[in-house]
């Protein structure tokens, strides 16, 4: 299964191409609760938020995806807050426990990956050198805590 997330929708979302038949899609509209950082995702209804809304599951989705393609306006060198509020939400798809990875402590997955899980990152919008590096950068360290071992960034063009 693909999870497609995404802040932009009509012409220009579907110029890119990349829905298919059987994908899962979130339009990040910001219709939804933000993260209250309790974790009871984790430890009392480990992978499902307790917030009841349409992110209830988002943890669980990001888990079992094979891909996760993220569509988002470029927003000082991250995602735009619809999308990263998304982010946030997925708490669930990791434990409360650590490990190492590649010498650093990161959060164990509770779901097991893949060897070819992807996670493609689609960026639109004003972007200068340094916001670039820092928006790479951070979908580096996400794609960690996500199984991610070659996460892929791509500029693209949107008409305004």
């Amino acid at each position: 299964m693909r999870l497609v997330i995404s802040d932009l929708l009509g012409e220009s979302f579907e110029k890119l191409n990349i829905l298919r038949d059987g994908d899962y899609f979130i339009f990040a509209d910001g219709r939804y609760s933000p993260c209250i950082g309790c974790f009871k995702c984790w430890l009392k209804t480990p992978g499902i938020c307790i917030l009841k809304d349409k992110l209830q599951r988002v943890g669980v989705l990001f888990g079992y995806a094979d891909e996760i393609y993220i569509v988002t306006k470029n927003t000082y060198g991250s995602y735009s807050p619809q999308v990263k509020n998304i982010i946030d939400r997925s708490l669930s798809n990791s434990t409360p426990f650590f490990t190492y990875k590649n010498f650093e402590v990161h959060h164990i997955d509770r779901y097991k990956k893949k060897e070819d899980f992807l996670v493609k990152v689609f960026v639109y919008g004003d972007m200068n050198d340094l916001e670039e590096a820092t928006f790479k950068d951070l979908l580096q360290r996400n794609a960690i805590n996500m199984g991610c071992k070659n996460p892929v960034f791509e500029k693209i063009e949107v008409e305004k």
